[in-house]
């Protein structure tokens, strides 16, 4: 059986979610980490990481909203920055 992360998964499955925040590195990066607020419940976050060019979905992970802001602290300690933030 494939693991999660094998499966042949695209970033538009969270069209309908809420953006909160893109990170990336400054150099050339061929995938992004994305947060999505689930549209039914706010305070669970999905962690995205997918390709940049074709949108393959390589890992996730479900966050609770308080935990955010130390999420993108040790991003930031491994050479992530705030690519886009949400309104």
């Amino acid at each position: 059986m494939k693991k999660e992360n094998e499966l042949n998964r695209n970033i538009s499955e969270y069209s309908d979610w809420n953006l909160l925040l893109t990170l990336s590195k400054p150099e050339k990066s061929i995938s992004v980490i994305s947060f999505f607020a689930d549209p039914e419940d706010s305070w669970l976050i999905d962690v995205v990481t997918y390709k940049i060019k074709s949108g393959a979905i390589k890992d996730t992970c479900m966050i609770i909203k308080k935990d955010v802001p130390t999420w993108i602290s040790h991003m930031k300690t491994i050479g992530y920055s705030i690519h886009t933030w949400a309104k």
